[in-house]
């Protein structure tokens, strides 16, 4: 997979982004990145390959080095605090579907 491929394939990834830091000087840069992804016009070159490359390393480098700065433990508390609130604790009456079917047709019937 080469970075063209990736970059169309990472739905997690913020193309804004790249596109910006590809092309610092280009205010259009987003467009001409989605044009040259999509083949709109725009072939996707080695130099656009590189810059790619380029620019995702340094993303992973940056996320690296931001990694240790983030309190581990506010996020976990943060995950168990929306876990507690989650429909998933909530008692959820038992029904019994079959029951509710049979009922259902026995209801269509009488109005026949």
């Amino acid at each position: 997979m080469d970075y063209k491929e990736y970059l169309l394939k990472q739905s997690a990834i913020n193309l804004s982004y790249i596109a910006e830091r590809m092309w610092p000087g280009n205010k259009y840069a987003k467009s001409y990145l989605s044009t040259k992804l999509n083949d709109g016009g725009r072939p996707w070159t080695d130099t656009d390959n590189n810059n790619a490359e380029r620019v995702i390393n340094e993303l992973g480098l940056q996320l690296l080095q931001d990694a240790p700065n983030i309190n581990h433990q506010q996020s976990v508390k943060v995950v168990n605090k929306t876990a507690v609130k989650s429909p998933i604790k909530k008692e959820v009456p038992k029904r019994n579907l079959l029951k509710e079917m049979q009922d259902a047709m026995k209801g269509d019937h009488e109005k026949s």
